[in-house]
């Protein structure tokens, strides 16, 4: 009589999985990704766009402050010239080159900001030279509304990010304060108002701190700031993307937003990024409607 062997049994073939049963979720997964991507960088083109449809009119008045007397120094010369009187020919042209120079400063850092952002591109730069660059930009519509804009910019390590699109964040709070404090103006028939801007280093965390003297915003508001396509502005004046957009741009900087805000008080944005790189040469400036003087 024969005795059955004993032994591990063979174990069954395991059931070949399709690759197109797995490959299809990724490929639906990218696909979602890519739209997502696709998306966002669209809102930030549009928005980037908004800023520079509200700020054109600024620029082209801070260039025409900047022609005015180039135009008026120029014809001087021109009626001295022929009656062969002296009004200062050295002082006139070095008038003249200072006006010029300030309007192709405009110019080049309008023309610039107004230039899709790589959003992918991070490396080091400094924040003050961001928000001075954002100050300027900002400058026309700032000192049409005669706003006061007073900075204090502390010593500071590089910040590793992308200029463009913490530039377009700061625009965009800096036209908010401006919008709040206009409020204010049009309710009590005040003129202007104040904007202050800081920055520091507290340990490890880069601050930026803006604060204005506008209306401020209830709690409710103020709840609602970063929701997207929620705003207070009557239609066609606001499209509630600004501030959720800038929050975006701030957390891929990994970067934290905090808003204190009272009504009839005035609102205080304070950004806190992470640290990053050497120290840079500290700068302080004082800033008279809108422009940046540094000391």
């Amino acid at each position: 009589m024969n005795t059955p062997q004993t032994g591990p049994l063979p174990k069954p073939p395991s059931p070949q999985r399709s690759r197109g049963v797995i490959q299809q979720p990724l490929i639906e997964k990218d696909n979602v990704l890519t739209a997502l991507e696709s998306r966002d960088k669209h809102l930030f083109a549009s928005q980037r766009q908004l800023l520079l449809g509200v700020i054109a009119a600024g620029v082209a008045h801070e260039i025409k402050n900047a022609l005015n007397p180039v135009k008026l120094r120029a014809e001087r010369m021109m009626m001295a010239h022929r009656t062969k009187r002296d009004v200062g020919f050295e002082e006139g042209l070095d008038l003249i080159i200072q006006g010029v120079v300030r309007c192709v400063e405009i110019s080049n850092k309008l023309s610039t900001f107004a230039q899709p952002a790589d959003v992918a591109s991070f490396f080091p730069f400094d924040l003050n030279d961001a928000l001075r660059d954002a100050l300027d930009i900002s400058n026309g519509v700032l000192s049409t509304a005669k706003i006061k804009v007073s900075t204090q910019l502390g010593e500071l390590p590089r910040l590793n990010g992308n200029p463009k699109e913490i530039q377009q964040a700061l625009i965009n709070f800096l036209l908010n304060s401006k919008d709040a404090i206009l409020e204010v103006c049009t309710k009590t028939h005040r003129k202007g108002g104040n904007i202050t801007l800081s920055t520091a280093t507290e340990g490890q965390v880069i601050v930026l701190k803006i604060t204005d003297d506008g209306c401020g915003m209830s709690d409710e508001v103020k709840k609602n700031i970063c929701v997207p396509f929620f705003t207070t502005k009557e239609p066609g004046k606001g499209t509630g993307l600004g501030t959720g957009i800038s929050n975006s741009i701030l957390q891929a900087h990994g970067a934290e937003l905090l808003v204190e805000s009272q009504l009839g008080k005035g609102t205080t944005v304070t950004v806190r990024f992470p640290v990053s790189g050497p120290p840079l040469k500290p700068q302080s400036t004082l800033t008279v409607f809108g422009r940046p003087t540094v000391t």
